[in-house]
Order: structure tokens, then sequence, then C-alpha cells
């Protein structure tokens, strides 16, 4: 009995990667991205520090709150998102609901079905479930910070802003650092939540990388445009660490 050969298709070198940025596609789920991950970082560790330093001060139930404010992070990712849309529902959410009232709206909005709105509403249900870690991290820190530095700089004069940016951002700034890396990794990385409040819709609006890999790879079964866009990501996020390496060694030399 004669074998026969399987149909082998040829090497197809770098077209996968030029047929993949031509697409238009692809090029609004890098700006996505971009956006995403930039605003997502900025804007858990602008929420974080600041809850950081308010829990690390001094007052009556400060335990308590330092649990409850990490609900979000040990909330599992599916209940959050579905508990974020239905706030976002336009027919019953509370959100539209608080937004009418207070005059804010006048009728009700969409918020994951307008293209102008999706990705911004998805990137508020990431913040509020990231800030906590930076928030840990970096309250972590602000105990490790020795107070006889802030006793030195109080008897030399120091007002309290001064002290802030002489002695306790310098002092946190490597875990600052840490929490930056990882939360972009994270952040770029995320795919449960967009997948599962707006599966990268409208209209593209909320495409991401992450995303875009799963409609390529395991809807479409098209493995070269969906294993081309995950290499492209692993290039991305290669620079990210290659700047941390770089930005610890340069601490180490110090």
């Amino acid at each position: 009995m004669k074998l026969t050969q399987p149909d082998m298709r040829g090497w197809v070198g770098l077209a996968n990667y030029s047929h993949l940025f031509a697409d238009p596609v692809f090029r609004t789920a890098i700006a996505n991205t971009l956006i995403w991950t930039l605003l997502g970082v900025v804007l858990q560790l602008a929420v974080a520090l600041p809850i950081a330093f308010l829990l690390n001060a001094e007052f009556a139930g400060r335990g308590f709150y330092r649990g409850a404010l990490l609900i979000p992070w040990v909330m599992p990712s599916v209940v959050a998102a579905f508990t974020w849309v239905w706030m976002y529902d336009g027919s019953f959410g509370i959100l539209n609901y608080i937004l009418t009232k207070l005059h804010l709206i006048r009728d009700p909005v969409v918020w994951l079905g307008n293209p102008n709105t999706s990705l911004y509403a998805v990137l508020v249900e990431q913040v509020w479930k990231g800030f906590p870690f930076p928030m840990v991290m970096l309250l972590a820190a602000l105990q490790a910070v020795p107070k006889d530095m802030y006793e030195a700089a109080e008897v030399d004069g120091a007002n309290k802003m001064q002290r802030i940016m002489r002695i306790t951002i310098p002092q946190i700034l490597p875990a600052l650092a840490l929490c930056t890396v990882f939360i972009t990794i994270w952040t770029f990385n995320s795919f449960e939540n967009i997948w599962l409040m707006t599966e990268g819709g409208p209209l593209n609006s909320s495409e991401t990388m992450t995303t875009f890999v799963y409609h390529n790879a395991f809807q479409s079964f098209d493995l070269g445009m969906g294993s081309s866009s995950a290499m492209v990501m692993f290039a991305m996020l290669l620079v990210v660490i290659i700047c941390y390496a770089r930005y610890v060694s340069k601490q180490e030399e110090r």
C-alpha cells in the first residue's frame, strides 16, 4: 500500500506579520492597548498612592479599612465583570440612575454599547479591581521608612511636603517602580474583564491585543495571525522588562 504525502504548505516567512500590520483591526487593537495600559497604570497608581498614605496614618478603624479595600482584588474576575455590567446597564443600571438624579445626564447611556465609552467603561472596572495590589505594596514600603529620618528632618525645619518629597518618595521609589512593572504587565495582558464585558466591541472600540489574539486563534482558527500578534505582544512587554532591568542595575551600582 502506497502512502501519500500530506499536503505541506510552504514557508511563509514574515508574511503573517505583513498581513498583521496591514489589518486595520490590529492597528486599532494596538492603539486601544496603549491607551488602556497607559491610563490603567497611571490611574491605578494615582488611586493607590494617596490611599496608602491615608492608611499609613493612625486613626480609628484603620484595620477595617485596610481589609475592606482589598475586596476588589480578591473578588473573582467573573463576578467583578458582571457586577459592573449590571451597574452600566442602560435600562436598570445604578450608574445611570445616580447620574440622572444628579442631573448630570438627561437620558440613560449605554456605556458598554457606545463605541465612544466602551473602552473607558471597562477601564474603570480594571482600575477598581487592580488598585488594591499597589496600595498594599506601597503601604508596606511606607511602613518600612525609618521614623528617625522624619524626626531628623523635622528638627532641621523641613515641613510636611518637604519630608514627603525628600524622604518618603525616594524611600518608596523601588517599590513604586516594581509596582509599575507588575501593573503594566497585568494591565497589558488583561483579557477576561474586556471579554466578559464587551468582547472587544462594539465596532472594535474596545478591541485590545489580547482579544485580537483570541478572536483570530480560537474563534477564526487563524493560528498564523494569532501567533504573530502574540509575538508582537511579547516584544512590547520585553521592552518594559528591559527598562526595569536597566533601572535595577543602575540602582545597584549606586
